[in-house]
């Protein structure tokens, strides 16, 4: 609840809350995209890498799949 404005968003890169970020470091992001749908996986992504969560390149999140660095 407290990131639904940032990946629920319609624009990919809303900036989520201090809150959000509180909440995504409780939580498994990797359990997460596994449950995850377009477009809102994209969303996920960005706001975990935001709050700081590191992902290896070719990751996949849903159906996206993270870019090579």
């Amino acid at each position: 609840m407290e990131c639904e404005n940032s990946v629920l968003s319609p624009q990919p890169d809303v900036s989520p809350s201090p809150r959000c970020c509180m909440a995504v470091r409780k939580v498994s992001v990797s359990c997460l995209c596994n449950f995850v749908i377009a477009p809102v996986e994209i969303n996920l992504v960005h706001v975990a890498q935001y709050c700081g969560t590191q992902f290896t390149p070719g990751t996949r999140c849903g159906s996206y799949t993270l870019p090579p660095a």
